[in-house]
């Protein structure tokens, strides 16, 4: 699955040592993963994020 054209933006939000944000963007088929596997990836004012390869299947 590529999704490298979709962006979703959200509003700015501050967080505190320890708090935890989370965001659900829906379903997606794992038949729209050939290879079983997906990462996230975050832009924010203090860089880049990536989340590690995660296995689907």
């Amino acid at each position: 699955m590529n999704t490298s054209k979709e962006l979703s933006l959200d509003k700015w939000r501050t967080i505190s040592k320890g708090q935890t944000v989370s965001r659900s963007w829906g379903g997606q088929k794992k038949s729209a993963v050939p290879d079983c596997t997906i990462v996230g990836y975050m832009k924010a004012s203090t860089g880049d994020y990536y989340t590690p390869p995660v296995n689907v299947c």
